[in-house]
Order: C-alpha cells, then sequence, then structure tokens
C-alpha cells in the first residue's frame, strides 16, 4: 500500500508541475573582437536560471542586423527556424537592436513567435509578452530607434568615406591588397586587441614587383592567362590565397591604386601614398585591359590558331573556324555550315593566311609610320577631356541619389510614400550608370592608340620565342578583323585577304 501510494504521489507532482520551459539566447555583435558575446550569454543564462529555464540553444553571430547589411545572419535564420519548428518557448536577447534594426524583419519575427504561441521574449531590463499589444508596438519602437540609428551611421560613414577618398587616403577596410602590407588585428594573451601589419615588407615588395612585371608584359602583347600560367606555376600566391585567375589579375592590373589614386564610387582622387606604377604605364595597361573589341573566344577555352576571333567570312560576316582537310589533314579556316551560324563560303590555308598577315605585321612594325604619324597627329588638347567631365559631373550625381535612395527606402519601411519612390530613382540611377559607361568606352578607346609603342620594333626576330598568347596579343592590338572573300580557282590570292586595322 505504502509503495503504491508513493507512485501515485510521484506521478501525480510530476503532472502538477508547471511544464519545463525551452529557451534560446541569442547573440549578436556587428564584428568580432572583445568579450561582448560571451558576455551577453552570460546574462542570458543567468537569466533563463533565475526563471528556472532549460537553455537547448545558443546562437552566437558576428554580423549586422542593419537593413544596409550585405552579409547574411545564418545563426537569426537557424533561430527563426527552431521557432517555427515549434522548438522554443522563449528567447532571450540582450537588447532590441540585437534581434533586428529593421523593423520588417522585427515584424516577420513577432508573426512567426505568435504562429506557435511564443510570447516570451525576454531582455535583462524587460520581459516582453508578444500577446500584448503595447509591448509589441513598444519592442517595434526600439526596434526603429536602432534602424534611425543604423541609417544616421550609414549617412555619417558615407560622407566620411567621401572624405577620406578627397583627401586621398587609402581604403581604411576590407582585405589586404596585393602589393600592400595592410592591416590585421590580432589578440594577446591577456585579451587586449591591437592593430598590426598583416605581411612583413619584404613579401609586400616582391608583390610590387610581380605587379611591375605584370604591366611590362601586358604592355608588350602578353596575355592574362599566360601569366597566371607563369605565376602559378613560380608558386605566387593570389591576394586572397590560392592560384591565379585571369579574372583576378584583370581586377588588380585596373585597380587606380597602382597609379597612386584613390577611387571612390567611380570617381577618382589623387593619392596621399606612393604609387606602384607610373601614372602612363597604368593609363596604357588599362586601356588594353578595357578595350572593349579585346579578343575573346567563343566558347571560352583557350584559342589554339594566331587568329582565331578576329578572322571572318567576307560574305556572311561568320567567325572562321579551322577543320582539316585531305589525305594530309591541311589545316584549313573554314566558313561554318548554316547550323553553326555560317554559309560555307569560303576556306583557305592557315599557313597561307597567316604566313601573309605576319609578313604585314612585321613590315609595319619595322617602318614604324603608324607610330610616328600617330604621335605627330596627336593633338595638343586632350581629347578624353571632355569626357572625364562628363564621368565626374554623372559620378556626383549617383552619389548624391545613392544617398536619395536610402532616405526614400527607410520612408517606404515605414509606411509613407516618398517622392520620387525608390524604384523611380533607381531607374534614374540606371540611365545614368549607362550614360557613364558610354563616355567610359569614348575614353578607352580614344586611349587605346596610347599603347601601340609598346610594340617592340624586332618583333620578327623574337617572334618565335613569344608563347601563342603573347602573338595573338599583338595581333589583336594592331587588327580589329580580317575578312576571307571568295577567290578563282588557282594558287592562294592575297587580294582576297582585307584586314581592318585598330583604331
Amino acid at each position: 500500500m505504502g509503495a503504491s501510494y508513493t507512485a501515485v504521489e510521484g506521478i501525480a507532482e510530476k503532472l502538477s508541475a508547471p511544464p519545463l520551459v525551452r529557451a534560446a539566447i541569442y547573440c549578436r555583435r556587428s564584428r568580432r573582437g572583445g568579450r561582448s558575446v560571451e558576455r551577453q550569454v552570460e546574462d542570458g543564462r543567468r537569466i533563463a536560471a533565475d526563471k528556472g529555464w532549460e537553455v537547448v540553444a545558443v546562437y552566437r553571430e558576428w554580423a549586422s542586423a542593419s537593413p544596409y547589411a550585405k552579409k547574411a545572419r545564418k545563426e537569426w535564420d537557424a533561430l527563426l527556424a527552431a521557432v517555427e519548428a515549434g522548438q522554443l518557448d522563449a528567447v532571450i536577447v540582450w537588447m532590441e537592436d540585437r534581434t533586428a534594426r529593421d523593423v520588417v524583419q522585427a515584424g516577420a519575427f513577432v508573426q512567426a513567435c505568435r504562429k506557435v504561441g511564443l510570447k516570451r521574449l525576454v531582455l535583462p531590463s524587460f520581459d516582453y509578452d508578444l500577446t500584448d499589444e503595447e509591448a509589441v508596438i513598444r519592442f517595434y519602437g526600439e526596434v526603429l530607434g536602432g534602424q534611425r540609428e543604423a541609417a544616421l551611421i550609414s549617412k555619417r560613414s558615407k560622407r566620411a568615406h567621401l572624405e577620406e577618398a578627397q583627401n586621398g587616403k587609402r581604403h581604411s577596410g576590407g582585405k589586404r591588397a596585393f602589393g600592400e602590407r595592410g592591416r590585421k588585428r590580432v589578440e594577446d594573451p591577456d585579451g587586449t586587441w591591437h592593430t598590426v601589419p598583416a605581411v612583413p615588407e619584404d613579401q609586400a615588395g616582391s608583390e610590387r614587383e610581380l605587379i611591375r612585371e605584370a604591366a611590362s608584359r601586358i604592355l608588350a602583347g602578353d596575355s592574362l592567362r599566360g601569366i597566371c600560367l607563369d605565376w602559378n606555376e613560380a608558386g605566387h600566391q593570389a591576394p586572397r590565397g590560392g592560384r591565379w585567375t585571369t579574372q583576378t589579375l584583370r581586377r588588380m592590373l585596373l585597380s587606380p591604386r597602382l597609379a597612386g589614386l584613390r577611387e571612390h564610387r567611380g570617381r577618382l582622387y589623387e593619392g596621399c601614398f606612393p604609387p606602384i606604377l607610373e601614372r602612363e604605364t597604368w593609363q596604357a595597361v588599362r586601356a588594353i585591359l578595357t578595350d572593349p573589341a579585346r579578343m575573346t573566344t567563343a566558347v571560352g577555352g583557350a584559342a589554339r590558331h594566331l587568329l582565331t576571333g578576329i578572322i571572318l567570312c567576307g560574305v556572311c560576316k561568320a567567325k572562321l573556324r579551322t577543320t582539316r582537310y585531305g589525305p594530309h589533314r591541311v589545316l584549313y579556316y573554314r566558313c561554318p555550315s548554316r547550323s553553326d551560324g555560317g554559309r560555307n563560303c569560303v576556306a583557305r590555308k592557315v599557313e597561307d593566311v597567316d604566313r601573309l598577315i605576319l609578313r604585314a605585321i612585321f613590315r609595319a612594325v619595322e617602318k614604324g609610320d603608324a607610330w610616328d604619324q600617330a604621335a605627330a597627329d596627336r593633338p595638343t588638347e586632350d581629347p578624353t577631356q571632355p569626357h572625364y567631365e562628363a564621368l565626374a559631373r554623372l559620378t556626383a550625381e549617383l552619389d548624391t541619389m545613392d544617398a536619395m535612395v536610402a532616405e526614400a527606402e527607410l520612408a517606404e519601411r515605414l509606411g509613407s510614400k516618398p517622392s520620387p519612390s525608390s524604384a523611380t530613382l533607381r531607374r534614374t540611377m540606371t540611365e545614368r550608370e549607362a550614360e557613364r559607361e558610354r563616355h567610359q568606352v569614348i575614353v578607352n578607346r580614344l586611349t587605346a592608340g596610347r599603347v601601340t609603342a609598346s610594340i617592340p620594333r624586332n618583333l620578327r626576330s623574337i617572334w618565335k620565342g613569344l608563347s601563342l598568347d603573347r602573338q595573338r596579343a599583338i595581333v589583336a592590338a594592331l587588327i580589329e578583323r580580317i575578312e576571307v572573300h571568295p577567290q578563282g580557282q588557282g594558287p592562294f590570292d592575297p587580294d582576297a585577304i582585307k584586314v581592318k586595322r585598330r583604331g
């Protein structure tokens, strides 16, 4: 009787006890460093212990909750998933703006909690009952205050970045640039954080020499792919580590910092730091790499023949392909079939066409008339000046409109209808950006002729020692396109080959 009574009492006690509350702690800081997140965890566990709750999950995150942030908050998304799955009864945070600095995100969180019956949102300073409309409005108000603060910080940050650029200072954030020492934050054993150079000076100096080497090779007619192949084989690492790619190398060589310039929102300012390349050298490299007509292959692979990509059919204008014919497998440039965009109009031996083009190139380079004439005909006034002025004007307009878009979006989030709307402003910005791109293309075209003189006059004697990439780059720097026209029966007719020079 006694044992039976004791068991009944135990079961009854369990049944009558309040249900266990499953709590999650969410902790966030905008960036790493310090013990802020760990202190939030300690405060959260203390709250849970005082209330007799069980902490079933802790979400730690180093990311901004600003509506302007680009980095996703993975831990916040994981918390929302746990809420929606009904795995939690309470959420503990240190402050309201740890959850969100955007009333839209805050509203989504509240609705997710209400949907599953979660009503406890607890802070060290206040307990929110999410079923109480007054408490929810207070929560939204605190989040809105954080959102307003984020908007002000964003505006001040943009103004500070503009001022830094106008004063010629380096970019204050981001990853270390190739050829620079950079900075990184390190933590001492005692928990103190401080800033030190990211790499030693000898490493940065070696990288600067590589940059100068790459610029010289581009001006000499080498290709990005060829430089990447050599650097990867030599074990030179890319800025983020690992192997070099043509995209990484191109982006690095186009950076205005190499010429001692500071770029901000498409506009250039004189930098207060030493250049790695001479201004004229960087401009010449940039003119080559940004040339809209720069030769590329149709399928993205490595070209295997000298004229691939610029040799066309004189009848249907299709790009010629290489094909082998006959028992001796002779290589021809051939107009493709209709299914591949051509009409089978013409065909010529690769050897004959290549020989003709190379003889013409060698003679033109050795004579030098085109180079000398170009220098003589160059106007004393810089023809690029009005286009650079237009670029500066458009960049200033885009800076202003960018701030207007941010303000319009904030007003729309708060339920207002600004005029003009953010969508209208974005359409106008797209038009201004297209206009700026047109001026940039004109500048590229006007400056492209400056690189011609970098092709060596002794090209004939060194040609065989150049890689195919460099040979193709030299051809592309001089020739825009080659057209093969029909000819009658008989030997190769050079007059049926028409060449359009670049520029």
